[in-house]
This record gives C-alpha cells, sequence and structure tokens, in this order.
C-alpha cells in the first residue's frame, strides 16, 4: 500500500498552510501518473493517493481494520471505486480537485488536534466532509442508474450467454462484460433518459472501439426514468430483490450466482437494512433492450481513435446520439 513519501518538512514551511501544502502534494501526485503518493501527518500504511492519468482524476485509499464495508453518504462529486472489509477507495474528477484537497486538509488537521486511533479520525473526517459535499443515498444516482442498466443488460441476454455473462460482469474494468475468448462479444451497458435523443455519456473515449480480430463491440442501451418522488416504483434495493427472484425461478444456482455477483460488484451492502433505508431514488425501465454495434468508422469508433482531434485537445469522456449507431441482433 505504501507509496513514494512526500516529507512534510520539503512543502511545509511557515508560509505554507495545509490547503497549500495539499496543492503541492496533487501537483506531484498528476505529474506522477500511476505511482501512489503518501501524505505527511496521514498514515503512509493508511492512506495513499494516486493520479489516474485515463479517467483524469485522483484516486484516494483508505486501509482499514474495522472488517466491513464502510456505510457512508456518498456525494455526487464522488465515485466509489471499492469498499470492501479492509479498503474503501474513491475517484475524485481533477475538476472537483479543491474539494479533494479540503477532504486532506481536514484529514491533517483532525489527526493533529486529536488524539486517538488514525482509522477512527479519519473515517469521521470522511462521514462529515462527504455530508458537507451533499452526501445522501449510499451510491450516487448516477452510479445507481449504470447499475439498473448493467443488471437489465444480465436480465435480457441471459438467454444468449447463460452463466457465463454473471461471470464476467465487471463495473471496474473498461468494458462492462468482456465475453471473449468463450464467446466473441464484449458489451458496454448504457442506461439513459426515455426522452427522444438521448445521449450516451461515454466515460473513456476508447471504451467503443472496432478493432480488426477482437470482440464485436457492442453497446446496450437501457432506457429509463428516476424520480426520488415516493411511488410505487421501485428503488435499487427492490430492483435487485426483484431480478434475484428471477433468477432463481430459472433455478437455485442462477439466483444463488446473481446474488453473489451483485454483492460483489456494488460498492455497499445493498442486503443491510440499515443501508437499504436510506435509498431513495426510483426507477422504471423501458421493456426492451436496445443493442448496437460499434463498427469501423462510425462515430464512436472515429472518437475511440481520436481521428481528426486536434493537437493538443484531449477528450476521455463524451456523450453519444446512439441512435447513430448500428443496431445489432442476435441470431
Amino acid at each position: 500500500m505504501s507509496g513514494d513519501l512526500i516529507w512534510e518538512e520539503e512543502i511545509m514551511s511557515e508560509e505554507n498552510d495545509w490547503n497549500t501544502a495539499n496543492k503541492l502534494i496533487a501537483d506531484i501526485a498528476k505529474q506522477d501518473p500511476g505511482v501512489p503518493k503518501n501524505i505527511m501527518h496521514l498514515d503512509s500504511q493508511k492512506i495513499v493517493l494516486t493520479f489516474n492519468s485515463e479517467r483524469n482524476g485522483f484516486e484516494i485509499d483508505f486501509i482499514h481494520g474495522f472488517g466491513n464495508r464502510l456505510n457512508l453518504e456518498i456525494p455526487r462529486i464522488f465515485r466509489i471505486i471499492r469498499n470492501n472489509q479492509t479498503n474503501y477507495s474513491f475517484f475524485i474528477g481533477s475538476v472537483w480537485r479543491n474539494e479533494m484537497m479540503y477532504l486532506l486538509s481536514e484529514g491533517c488537521k483532525n489527526v493533529e488536534k486529536t488524539n486517538g486511533n488514525f482509522e477512527s479520525i479519519f473515517l469521521d473526517t470522511l462521514r462529515v466532509v462527504f455530508r458537507i459535499f451533499g452526501g445522501r443515498e449510499p451510491i450516487t444516482a448516477r452510479e445507481q442508474k449504470g447499475i439498473v442498466g448493467e443488471i437489465m443488460t444480465i436480465y435480457h441476454l441471459f438467454p444468449n450467454f447463460g452463466h457465463e455473462l454473471i461471470y464476467e460482469w465487471s463495473r471496474d474494468a473498461l468494458i462492462d462484460f468482456d465475453l471473449n475468448p468463450i464467446y466473441n462479444y464484449a458489451i458496454e451497458s448504457k442506461c439513459i433518459s426515455r426522452a427522444q435523443n438521448a445521449l450516451v455519456t461515454v466515460s473513456h473515449y476508447n471504451q467503443l472501439e472496432w478493432k480488426e480480430r477482437s470482440p464485436i463491440s457492442l453497446l446496450a442501451v437501457t432506457r429509463c426514468t428516476a424520480s426520488k418522488v415516493p411511488s410505487e416504483l421501485q428503488r435499487l434495493p427492490e430492483f435487485v430483490d426483484s431480478m434475484i427472484s428471477h433468477f432463481g425461478d430459472i433455478d437455485t444456482d442462477t439466483g444463488d450466482l446473481f446474488r453473489a455477483a451483485v454483492d460483489a460488484q456494488l460498492t455497499v451492502d445493498i442486503f443491510d437494512e440499515e443501508v437499504r433505508k436510506r435509498f431513495v431514488t426510483r426507477f422504471e425501465m423501458a421493456d426492451e433492450l436496445e443493442i448496437y454495434e460499434v463498427v469501423s468508422g462510425d462515430s464512436a469508433d472515429t472518437m475511440a481513435k481520436q481521428n481528426g482531434v486536434p493537437d493538443g485537445v484531449i477528450i476521455d469522456s463524451y456523450r453519444l446520439n446512439a441512435d447513430v449507431l448500428e443496431r445489432f441482433e442476435f441470431q
């Protein structure tokens, strides 16, 4: 876990407060992408900061010994990478760098002025700062929407791929379902509004790319309506329950496999009653799964290859009208 140590005396002086010091730390991390950096005053075995150049943002890893997932209210500006019994990691885009520096500064100040266990102090800091930044639900509504789209993809395509589709579900990888080499498909799932001409957010410029002699690249689109107004619509916990029931009706092994996959892929314990109570966003999904194929030279492939992008311009994520791509049907 321990990374390159940024020593206090190298960046702290009478002229530098914690905010200034943490700005320098962020600068150093950005200059050395992919290499973890330890932060002085925060336990070097517990906290590291890494700049992710592909996603254009920072990752913070918090190693702890609580023995369970952390139950925190998540602000929209953060994206959880993992949340398990020993590791709580989250991503902050570069546009929210000031907020990240505030979090680190608060952590440093709290450790400096508080006696006690480091892990507990930093957890309390996360809890307070997350609330300041507007954290409410255990998972942001945007992340929930993505999960809904991925589960609907499994629901619709299970007859085609069976258990392999569940085995290959990955929320951390560039592609949600990499079915190569057993099946010659790589499927990226998206969930968008039911409004006409709604756009797909492509998280990384090379997420939808045609490659010769590579798996067929598919985009699976679910359309849904999301609302926080109390109604009969399902929240994410009820939706997951209904899908577990659906796959359990196929057979017990399939139901158990799907439940285990949900538990592994989600960053919170959605089966914990206290966690479930905090979900408020409700969803209504369209019946159809729209599937598009990425072919050589189309809009998605052109963006993936960065064709025509001027020198010095970097485009990471972008928005796409999926209707410009070719519709695809499994034979």
